[in-house]
């Protein structure tokens, strides 16, 4: 009985981890084969067994280099002002007595919205001449901060502008999350301190902070994966540029592989793609685990 009991659990999951593995396992499987190839989709019969070489090439490669560059950055700053701003909110929203959920459904309305909307919207908005972004800054005599291509058009100002689009679509999730875990924390405990006499830093400090921790560490995950991964927005909105400015890892690989047609060098970028999320991931989760 006790043998049934133990591994009924694990005949109850095995079918989705069969599917999963065979979900996942097959096309992370075909791009490790894919990356030690060179084949272009313009000569789909051609293709040259070169083993590591697209990994030497690739690690030599300065176009590489700078999406790496430039996924650091935007992975960083996004992410560190996402969790900075996204806890202010969260502990105001914690003292908020009336209309509380009136500001939380304002905050989540980015977040709720479809990144191609999201897009779309900010696009529009930084366009030069009409954009609304410089009517406004107009309107209050800051018309000589927009660049006459625009925001998205100008080596200085892209990538910050990206930056910006995803610190106003994501900051929500951080609310939400950092929200729902002060919700969840025992008063008992700040009464206690507030008696002895504690100031608001040290109850933050020596209370909040700590027993907050973890939250903040599976909300960081989330976020600095995503961030790590992300395409959409900035292909909808710059293509990467201007030049090669807003160039991530993943438009770096999607470019490689369907503008350029190369297949194997492409899927070489996504194998060091997967690693470095799976680097990312594991420093984050032990993090967690030791919270």
């Amino acid at each position: 009985q006790i043998r049934n009991r133990d591994f009924f659990p694990i005949f109850m999951i095995l079918p989705a981890t069969v599917i999963l593995v065979f979900v996942w396992g097959f096309p992370i499987g075909k791009m490790f084969q894919l990356s030690t190839i060179e084949w272009y989709f313009t000569k789909p019969l051609l293709k040259t067994f070169v083993g590591l070489k697209n990994y030497k090439t690739l690690f030599a490669d300065r176009f590489f280099l700078h999406a790496a560059g430039v996924t650091g950055s935007y992975m960083g700053i996004a992410v560190s002002v996402e969790l900075g701003l996204g806890f202010f909110i969260a502990h105001r929203l914690d003292k908020v007595e009336k209309g509380r959920l009136l500001f939380i459904t304002i905050f989540l309305i980015p977040m709720i919205m479809s990144p191609v909307v999201v897009a779309l919207f900010w696009r529009a908005w930084a366009t030069p001449g009409f954009g609304l972004i410089g009517y406004f800054m107009r309107l209050v005599k800051l018309g000589f901060l927009v660049p006459p291509e625009g925001f998205t058009g100008t080596y200085k100002t892209a990538l910050p502008f990206i930056i910006f689009i995803d610190i106003w679509e994501w900051t929500p999730f951080m609310v939400l999350i950092l929200y729902s875990g002060l919700q969840s924390l025992p008063k008992d405990p700040f009464e206690a301190i507030a008696i002895d006499g504690a100031t608001r830093w040290q109850t933050f400090t020596h209370l909040t902070f700590p027993m907050l921790r973890p939250v903040m560490l599976v909300a960081l995950l989330f976020r600095t994966i995503d961030a790590y991964r992300a395409f959409d927005v900035i292909w909808i909105v710059t293509r990467g540029g201007p030049g090669r400015v807003t160039e991530n890892l993943s438009v770096f690989t999607y470019k490689t592989g369907f503008r350029e047609w190369n297949v194997g060098y492409s899927a070489t970028s996504g194998v060091i793609m997967l690693f470095g999320a799976l680097i990312i991931a594991l420093i984050l989760v032990r993090r967690v685990a030791k919270t």
